[in-house]
């Protein structure tokens, strides 16, 4: 039987959690589906942990698994080293502390057999330790089953703003010769809505079929001064995507009120005051090429249309309201 889906999973130092992640897909896993773990240079037990669990299936799972390893390079680079080995029609990723629901094959597979989209969107919940722990269910689109990519669309998706890679499943000819960029955080608000916009159609399936891990002690909350320079540079590098892709695409101007607005406030809680106006003195230089007209958060809203005076009187609100 040929495989209709290749499941990506970078690893990476997950001892705690990896159990509980491939028990979630070899519980349900077929002939049609491969997946492809990547160790990136793990030096816990994740490795003996996985291996174990592998050793100990019946073949006719065990063989539907492959591992590779390589010297630590980051999960992007991991995640593209696994696109270069997927045999599927499609390609989806899983990150190694999160959980599959028992439904998520028996679900994606069904569509991408009978409507053959170009991606596939599934839903998710968040959760703490265990799954029965809910800390926040994603709030579905308007839309279900197969859409045309079409600017209205586009501007609700832009407007949400959830690329996190896990929610798509791609059409293998749609990502084959595509790339995660490495070395900065943001890779997946990077590279879903270039995705988006080279595919003809999605089929929303409005099923919570991920249960995504929230991990307190995440990259992104690292506060070393390695980790805030990657910060640094990751919001530089983002923003200057997106202000290039504005010229072609209006539906970027969404994304770069947000990113210029959290990057605000991270210059300005972690470097001072005036880097975080030299910032804003930038977002002035591109302002003007952002349609408000498709901007649909009222904070977005307010920042493009009162800059700092919007982000003084949302201060003061806080202080009164403590």
């Amino acid at each position: 039987m040929s495989v209709k889906l290749s499941l990506i999973i970078p690893m990476y130092n997950v001892e705690n959690y990896i159990a509980e992640c491939i028990n979630s897909i070899q519980s349900q896993i077929t002939d049609e589906i491969e997946v492809i773990i990547i160790d990136d240079g793990s030096i816990d037990n994740s490795r003996q942990i996985l291996d174990e669990i592998l050793f100990k299936l019946p073949k006719n799972k065990s063989k539907q698994f492959k591992v590779f390893s390589q010297k630590n390079q980051g999960q992007s680079a991991a995640r593209n080293f696994g696109i270069t080995q997927a045999k599927g029609d499609y390609i989806a990723f899983v990150d190694s502390d999160d959980i599959l629901n028992e439904r998520y094959f028996q679900k994606t597979i069904s569509v991408l057999k009978t409507d053959e989209p170009d991606i596939l969107r599934i839903s998710f919940q968040r959760f703490l330790n265990i799954p029965n722990e809910i800390v926040e269910s994603e709030s579905f689109l308007s839309y279900d089953g197969l859409k045309p990519i079409n600017d209205n669309l586009l501007i609700e998706m832009f407007n949400q703003g959830n690329w996190y890679i896990f929610l798509y499943i791609f059409k293998k000819s749609l990502i084959i010769n595509e790339r995660f960029q490495e070395g900065v955080y943001f890779e997946d608000a990077i590279l879903v809505p270039k995705l988006l916009l080279n595919a003809k159609n999605i089929y929303f399936l409005n099923k919570v079929l991920y249960l995504y891990r929230t991990n307190f002690e995440g990259s992104l909350r690292n506060i070393s001064a390695k980790n805030l320079q990657k910060l640094d540079k990751s919001y530089k590098n983002i923003i200057s995507i997106y202000r290039d892709n504005l010229k072609h695409h209006p539906v970027y101007g969404i994304g770069l009120i947000s990113f210029s607005l959290l990057y605000f406030n991270f210059l300005r809680q972690h470097h001072g005051l005036s880097q975080a106006l030299n910032q804003y003195k930038f977002f002035l230089t591109y302002k003007n090429m952002i349609n408000p007209q498709i901007v649909k958060s009222r904070g977005e809203k307010l920042y493009l249309k009162y800059g700092l005076l919007f982000i003084y009187l949302y201060d003061l609100k806080k202080i009164l309201l403590k």
